[in-house]
């Protein structure tokens, strides 16, 4: 799958500076949530599920794309409850520069987003892959060790946990 050139060389400075540029904090576990817009489940939820767990120990970058409710939902979360901890992405903001800040991606198995994950050394967790070219496309990255496929939020909880544990992230 061809990709963008600024899907390459992004450094722990560079990502510093992406992360500051978005009001987040260069110190914090940065997760990625995006879901192209549909397939995740309610991302809403796992913000909250995510933050409930974990606290203030990470910060998300989410991104709801083309689904505008859920795109409303997450700006009220970032506004009202999770100010400093949430960003939440419009639909132009290019995709390299959003997965450039992060320390893990949860998203989904489509090959734009797995694909620029692969390029910057990203980890994936794919969650709820769908039937067909997406679960199949989770079950490589899987074989291949660079994503973790969980299928409710306690999995995705675990994954995090563990990914988050790695010193070799």
């Amino acid at each position: 799958i061809p990709i963008n050139f600024g899907f390459e060389g992004i450094t722990k400075d560079k990502q510093n500076d992406l992360l500051v540029k978005h009001g987040l904090k260069p110190d914090k576990f940065t997760i990625i949530l995006s879901s192209m817009g549909y397939g995740l489940g309610d991302e809403a939820d796992i913000v909250n599920e995510i933050f409930a767990y974990f606290g203030d120990k990470v910060q998300i970058m989410a991104s709801a794309w083309n689904d505008l409710t859920l795109h409303e939902k997450l700006l009220y979360l970032e506004e009202n409850k999770y100010q400093g901890l949430l960003k939440v992405m419009n639909v132009s903001a290019r995709f390299d520069k959003i997965l450039g800040c992060g320390d893990i991606a949860v998203i989904k198995a489509a090959g734009i987003s797995t694909s620029g994950c692969m390029a910057l050394g990203i980890p994936v967790i794919v969650i709820n892959p769908m039937p067909g070219d997406e679960e199949r496309n989770a079950d490589y990255l899987v074989e291949k060790g660079v994503a973790y496929k969980v299928y409710d939020q306690l999995g995705l909880n675990y994954k995090i946990n563990r990914l988050m544990d790695d010193s070799d992230l």
